[in-house]
């Protein structure tokens, strides 16, 4: 017979205490990454005036219809714009909005131009590769 007393285990750590604090520490982590400001990825093109001659709406493309999720249609603004770059008259259909499946927004946006007139945004190296923002009410 063994006099002497039983040897405790070392406390084995529950993984669910961890758990916890490292989503929150994770979640933390994810959170101040979104506010760490970005370089622009066009910050060293160049800004014209710009004259808009039309607005439109395209079709960017679709999603089929699964059993979770309808079909959806993508669409963008664009506009017809003419602007002045490196000394030349460059005239084109411009994006002047983001891709959604939300036509009506779209209409509504693109109704809301104040004037005819549009910030150019252009590649110096290429000037009919473009950006526009519409001046809006």
């Amino acid at each position: 017979m063994n006099n002497h007393p039983p040897k405790s285990s070392p406390r084995r750590r529950n993984i669910a205490n961890w758990a916890v604090p490292a989503t929150l520490l994770f979640a933390l982590v994810v959170l101040c990454l979104n506010f760490i400001p970005r370089p622009q990825p066009h910050a060293n093109w160049n800004v014209s005036p710009g004259h808009v001659l039309d607005t439109r709406i395209t079709l960017q493309g679709y999603h089929d219809a699964s059993q979770a999720n309808p079909a959806s249609i993508y669409y963008r603004g664009e506009a017809d714009v003419t602007y002045s770059a490196n000394g030349m008259q460059y005239t084109q259909w411009i994006s002047v909005t983001n891709i959604t499946p939300d036509r009506e927004w779209l209409a509504f946006r693109l109704s809301r131009r104040k004037d005819d007139s549009a910030d150019v945004r252009w590649n110096p190296s290429n000037p009919q590769q473009a950006e526009a923002t519409l001046h809006l009410r």
